[in-house]
């Protein structure tokens, strides 16, 4: 059994730049193509994408999490995606076209046996989708600077993480894994270093009770809508600085 540390944030985030690979993805398939959302959580971001068409089935342990992604996914698997036994039973032999690992590999000690187990759920032709926070953003290289490597509740130094990655070391465990690299994209960091500020104003210093309260702020919406954008493509000037996650998109190579 892999060991696995649970964490959650106290709101829903979206990762978009997931969302839009998975736009894309799902034109060049035909049908309703499947997806194993593996360590799911609350589903927001596995509805967002069964919103595009997919078939979604989720892995999610918590029960309360689990609870949630089952009015947003296809289908949630109540089992602790890190016991290959359980999941191996779950799963009974069925394939998926896309297997998806969103902000959930930082927090196993071994990652790379994970990734390799669950390559065996791929149907022929499909993909792994893959996204990683950055320890080399601007802000964590600014932190180091003055000597801080201090946790936090949520983002890149979520105390839950127990693995960091780089754009260099994340395709080192993708090839590790035994698949190719097919395209690599980020998820920019400038304005989400100020996330605990943010958060703060909007909940007037108290954690708003539904976690996807900030999601539905005007604020958000506003920032999603204009800044998002401009902001993704500075962040891809220089993207191992200025990004806040790495996302990859991997096929099994052949030869493995």
């Amino acid at each position: 059994m892999f060991d696995l540390a649970v964490g959650y944030y106290e709101f829903d985030d979206i990762n978009h730049t997931v969302v839009a690979i998975m736009a894309e993805l799902r034109r060049k398939r035909p049908g309703t193509p499947t997806v194993l959302d593996v360590g799911c959580g609350r589903g927001q971001l596995g509805g967002a994408i069964r919103g595009l068409g997919y078939r979604v089935t989720g892995i999610e342990r918590s029960p309360e999490a689990a609870a949630r992604a089952g009015d947003r996914l296809d289908e949630v698997l109540r089992i602790d995606l890190a016991d290959p036994a359980a999941a191996e039973v779950a799963i009974a032999g069925r394939r998926f076209d896309i297997v998806l690992f969103a902000d959930v590999l930082e927090h196993l000690p071994d990652p790379l046996a994970v990734l390799r187990f669950y390559r065996r759920f791929l149907a022929p032709g499909g993909r792994v989708v893959i996204s990683l926070p950055n320890v080399a953003s601007w802000d964590r290289r600014l932190a180091l600077l003055f000597g801080r490597f201090d946790y936090a509740d949520a983002g890149i130094m979520d105390r839950t993480h127990l693995r960091f990655f780089t754009f260099r070391t994340a395709g080192i465990l993708v090839r590790e894994a035994g698949m190719t690299v097919l395209s690599t994209g980020h998820a920019p960091g400038i304005a989400r270093a100020f996330l605990p500020l943010i958060k703060r104003v909007l909940s007037r210093g108290a954690a708003p009770a539904d976690p996807g309260a900030i999601l539905r702020s005007p604020a958000y919406r506003f920032y999603a809508a204009w800044l998002l954008p401009a902001e993704t493509v500075v962040a891809g000037l220089w993207r191992g600085l200025l990004s806040f996650r790495i996302v990859l998109v991997a096929a099994p190579d052949e030869r493995a």
